[in-house]
């Protein structure tokens, strides 16, 4: 497996923080604003072997795992969420989130906001068997999303509601 490129790590850093030469824990700086569409559009063609070294990168015990054992889970983390997908979608005849939180017996509620705005959270899920996905997060993101090209860039995945509540 690849370690990052360069070219990635600097697309990556460009489309999140709008500048390539931004390090954690820097003092803050005045910054450029950076449209949606432009940060869309930098990390849509990002590999997913890419997010998933990325992914591991802030894992506590990513220095005890091997590029190959790194591999071989990424590999099984997507044959399993997919299989759990096809699974519940035929298990409950929809493949609607809502629908099949509903037939499980979780609650889907819509609060306005977090009650804690420390940092960005669009939905959450709360034992035992409540799913929250934050309207302020619905809004402002779907807003974001009638921009075409916005929506061009990311495939048609439906509402932002349904996306954030099937990652729950």
């Amino acid at each position: 497996m690849e370690r990052w490129s360069d070219s990635f790590i600097g697309t990556l850093k460009q489309g999140l923080f709008g500048d390539s030469s931004y390090t954690p824990g820097a003092p803050a700086v005045e910054a450029e604003s950076v449209s949606l569409e432009r940060v869309v559009c930098d990390l849509c063609p990002v590999a997913e072997v890419d997010w998933f070294l990325y992914a591991f990168s802030r894992e506590p015990l990513n220095g005890r795992l091997t590029d190959e054992l790194r591999l071989g889970l990424m590999r099984d983390a997507i044959a399993c969420g997919q299989e759990q997908a096809r699974a519940h979608a035929e298990r409950f005849g929809t493949s609607h989130p809502e629908v099949i939180a509903g037939r499980m017996g979780v609650a889907v509620e819509r609060p306005a906001m977090p009650q804690s705005l420390d940092r960005v959270l669009f939905a959450e899920f709360v034992e035992p068997d409540t799913i929250n996905v934050f309207q302020d997060g619905i809004d402002r993101a779907g807003a974001l999303l009638r921009d075409e090209r916005v929506s061009a860039q990311l495939g048609g995945v439906g509402t932002v509601a349904n996306v954030l509540l099937a990652h729950e």
